[in-house]
């Protein structure tokens, strides 16, 4: 494939190309050796160059050409063995330096050729030769990492032999990596101008211009590569990341256009070679399909990867996440623990991060969904560690509030809930939630408090929070002897439900409470209406008799109270207080007559 050519020839760019390097008169007896290297075959150069050396050949020229075949397999460490040889005969030291220093890049020791070279470079006359030098200088610089002295070497390679495109090449690599995208730019575009067949530089141009975030410019040249070379997968790979990007700035109707364009190249690459990185292209499919929810389809594409032997743990939170937006928990936990768990068996282990978080938050949401009590735990300690990640995560501290509080960790929930609340103060959902847990521990205060905030947020039409809110505060109010909220309170609650005996109740009694006798007699008497024709034991509602019994006398209704105090008594002989007011009524009685 065009691609495995380049690669191989590029694996070292613009030191100097091997046709040069042995263009010079040597031994004749050498020259089938030159001729077979020339042509890149390297194992007819060494099976030519064996019998020789077995037979005493031995001149420096012998072990460069060794060393040149032996970089051609890129057996680096044989190599530098071979032209190591050379040097010390002191054989055609430029071209065999050169070459010694390509060695010891590909043997993992970019370092060793500063010694190596520097010195030379120092005494050459030829530029030409000096750029040659400078261009290894800047490789090996490269190879570890020192991009800006790498680019000092490579511009001056550059400067010294402006005829010379691999130097240009290299250059543009040196700022590419380096991350100075508009010098590597210029650089490839000059390439590119002097010779327009270099279509591994019109996709390195590409993708400077994708770095810059050109899409525009990258997509273009991207298109026109493939058409001249329908099997450059990479060039598939980059134009389906813009369409990606481009996906996400547009409308759903445009993003999908997008995703679907993707879609097609991701497969086009499978198709152009089935081997090409099998795990990358089945994540890249997987998540467009995801996009486009075709959770199915993703399901199906991840699941094919695994069996045939992919191994990268993405593929399992790929997996899970697709199956969770089906509603398949099970498989989804599943799923979510074997990425977890290849993550931690990992050497080193891997060390979370905030990024990480959704995973732990989903793990939690799928088994909330199982509605199984036994997984509380798992559930708490799965949000838990996604909130530690991420601590501004509100699913995630949401979460934990309910799962502790589902398992009666109560003042630990309360922790959890005020994070929320004080990110935000004026959320209903929220304030109520936060009520939660001080409603089980007892703590009407604090409890109270919340709801009615919960309850002064709500502004929906239906005001479905305010009246939840409200029927849990109401009762606590009255007990607070907090009358005028408990009155506002009950005032909705029984116009929600009117029919409600205990709203009734209760309303009645938060103006019974303040002496207000008039207002509170006409819900005092719904409710004693509500209980009696609801089959309610007499004496269950003593109390309300009692309250509607001394309203009634108050006003003046004094029969009516005379005979709610007479059903008091059968329920409770000894009620003082009973016993009392109808002393004074009939006491009231006797001097009216």
């Amino acid at each position: 494939m065009f691609m495995s050519v380049i690669r191989r020839l590029l694996a070292v760019p613009a030191i100097i190309a091997l046709a040069g390097v042995l263009a010079f008169a040597g031994k004749p007896e050498l020259a089938p050796v030159r001729a077979a290297l020339e042509a890149r075959d390297y194992d007819k150069a060494l099976a030519l160059l064996k019998p020789m050396m077995a037979a005493g050949e031995s001149s420096g020229e012998a072990f460069y050409l060794q060393g040149a075949a032996e970089l051609g397999q890129k057996d680096w460490a044989e190599a530098e063995k071979s032209l190591s040889s050379a040097i010390e005969k002191r054989y055609q030291e430029p071209e065999v330096l050169i070459a010694e220093a390509r060695a010891l890049i590909g043997a993992g020791r970019p370092q060793d050729v500063a010694a190596l070279l520097t010195k030379p470079l120092a005494k050459v006359k030829d530029p030409k030769v000096g750029a040659a030098y400078k261009s290894a200088l800047g490789q090996a610089e490269m190879a570890q990492g020192n991009y800006s002295k790498a680019q000092e070497w490579l511009l001056g390679a550059r400067f010294d032999d402006e005829d010379d495109l691999d130097y240009r090449v290299a250059l543009g690599d040196a700022y590419y990596k380096g991350q100075v995208y508009p010098l590597a730019t210029s650089e490839y575009e000059a390439v590119l101008a002097s010779d327009s067949t270099r279509l591994d530089i019109m996709y390195k141009l590409a993708d400077t211009y994708y770095h810059q975030r050109k899409l525009n410019e990258a997509r273009p040249l991207l298109i026109k590569l493939l058409e001249k070379d329908s099997t450059y997968n990479e060039a598939y790979f980059k134009l389906a990341n813009i369409y990606m990007i481009a996906a996400q700035s547009r409308s759903v109707a445009e993003a999908q256009v997008q995703y679907k364009a993707a879609l097609s190249l991701y497969r086009k690459v499978r198709e152009v070679d089935p081997k090409a990185d099998p795990v990358l292209v089945a994540k890249n499919i997987a998540t467009v399909y995801y996009l486009l929810n075709a959770h199915d389809s993703a399901i199906v594409e991840l699941q094919h990867a695994i069996q045939t032997g992919a191994t990268d743990p993405e593929l399992y939170f790929f997996l899970g996440r697709s199956n969770m937006l089906l509603g398949h928990y099970d498989s989804a936990i599943t799923a979510f623990n074997a990425y977890r768990a290849a993550r931690e068996k990992a050497t080193p282990p891997q060390q979370w991060v905030k990024s990480d978080a959704e995973l732990f938050w989903r793990t939690a949401t799928c088994m909330e969904a199982l509605k199984d009590s036994t997984l509380l735990p798992q559930i708490a300690d799965n949000y838990r560690r996604a909130v530690d990640l991420d601590p501004d995560d509100d699913r995630a501290i949401g979460g934990l509030a309910l799962a502790y509080h589902k398992l009666g960790r109560y003042a630990e929930a309360a922790v959890e809930f005020e994070k929320l609340v004080v990110r935000h103060p004026n959320d209903t959902r929220t304030l109520f939630n936060a009520a939660l847990p001080y409603l089980q521990s007892d703590n009407n205060e604090k409890a109270v408090e919340y709801l009615m905030r919960a309850a002064a947020s709500d502004t929906t039409a239906d005001l479905t929070f305010r009246f939840r809110a409200y029927k849990l505060a109401a009762p606590r109010l009255v007990k607070m002897q907090h009358s005028e909220d408990a009155q506002a309170a009950y005032k909705l609650l029984v116009a929600r439900e009117p029919d409600n005996c205990e709203n009734q109740k209760w309303y009645g009694y938060s103006f019974f409470v303040q002496k207000n006798y008039s207002p509170a007699i006409p819900p005092l008497r719904r409710a004693y209406q509500c209980y009696t024709s609801s089959g309610a034991k007499p004496c269950s509602y003593n109390d309300l008799r009692w309250w509607l019994a001394f309203a009634l006398y108050d006003t003046g209704a004094k029969d009516e109270s005379y005979k709610l105090l007479e059903q008091i008594m059968k329920c409770e002989p000894n009620q003082a207080d009973a016993k009392q007011l109808m002393n004074r009524i009939d006491d009231e009685t006797i001097e009216k007559n």
